[in-house]
């Protein structure tokens, strides 16, 4: 297994190499992994009257889908070739780059140490300095492929004009902070609404929603059997910045409490747990959600301990969107 540090970097002879490296695209992806249409990549915004400038920015938009499919298919030397022969690139911890064989060397290595990693790249602007130099800026996201979450830098481009093609002449990284942390939570968005769930003997309904700012999603359980109320618990979802992982808390009706560390593995979440009863015992277990189709997922917790003796795991467990989210 590839080791992937905090905030999705990839630890190479002692040093951070960040994934988030690209720094120039406007690859449009949609919410799901979904991909637009060749039109919708380039993205483009009416901004310039020019009609020539039009087509140059159409240009460094298709440029950079290129440069993004490159990387996503992990091609070390179609993603350097998006570079001047001289060009530079410096990273968010300021390591230089500089040239492209210096370029493709470090996206090799990259790829080998982290396959499969996809990145998703938005411009926020482009402006004409010259006839043929423009400057891009943008923010990049990016994911391995068992990312625990996406890490996400801004990134400030020179693109120059080079036989008809735009190439990048010097791109620099710097980190991004987030208005909120929907940045990082964004991949749970499916979660919110009311959902229904049929254990043996019980029906369990979860209702999900987003806190101010969609810093936190707050998601609520009630376990009924018959017409009896016998369990409730809460649990807020959040981004934890001194792990740079999604971590919620949970608090149960019965005095207990617990955490979960999420880590995304494919389509399915897996949760580490850690709890402690009202009576002091320790509790741990992996829960696993899969999600379905838009108003299904599954749930089941395996490896579960009761004060250290071992229990069975848990039924697999559908859940069923009874209501939409808001």
């Amino acid at each position: 297994m590839n080791h992937i540090g905090k905030r999705g970097r990839v630890r190479i002879a002692g040093r951070a190499v960040t994934l988030a490296v690209v720094a120039a695209g406007g690859l449009a992806y949609l919410a799901g992994g979904g991909r637009a249409g060749a039109d919708e990549e380039v993205g483009l915004r009416p901004r310039v009257a020019n009609p020539a400038q039009a087509a140059d920015e159409k240009a460094i938009h298709q440029a950079s889908a290129a440069l993004v499919k490159a990387f996503n298919a992990g091609d070390a030397k179609a993603v350097a070739a998006q570079w001047t022969p001289d060009g530079d690139f410096v990273d968010v911890q300021g390591e230089v780059f500089r040239g492209r064989d210096a370029i493709e060397k470090m996206y090799a290595t990259q790829f080998a140490l982290a396959k499969g990693g996809k990145i998703e790249v938005t411009i926020d602007s482009i402006r004409f300095l010259g006839k043929d130099t423009a400057l891009e800026k943008g923010t990049a996201r990016a994911r391995p492929v068992a990312a625990r979450t996406a890490a996400v830098t801004r990134f400030t481009a020179v693109r120059v004009k080079r036989d008809g093609k735009w190439l990048l002449e010097s791109v620099h990284e710097a980190p991004y902070q987030a208005g909120s942390n929907y940045e990082f939570l964004r991949d749970l968005e499916w979660m919110v609404g009311t959902w229904t769930a049929k254990p043996a003997g019980a029906v369990v309904e979860m209702t999900c929603t987003w806190t101010a700012n969609r810093n936190f999603m707050l998601c609520t359980h009630t376990t009924r059997k018959g017409d009896s109320v016998v369990a409730t618990s809460t649990q807020v979802i959040g981004w934890d910045p001194t792990l740079g992982q999604i971590r919620s808390w949970d608090f149960d009706s019965e005095g207990g409490f617990g955490s979960e560390l999420w880590h995304r593995d494919g389509e399915r979440w897996v949760l580490e747990a850690h709890g402690v009863r009202r009576d002091g015992g320790t509790t741990e277990a992996v829960n696993v959600i899969t999600p379905g189709d838009a108003n299904t997922f599954t749930w089941q917790s395996v490896h579960r301990r009761v004060r250290g003796a071992e229990l069975p795991d848990t039924e697999v467990v559908k859940a069923v969107r009874v209501a939409a989210k808001k």
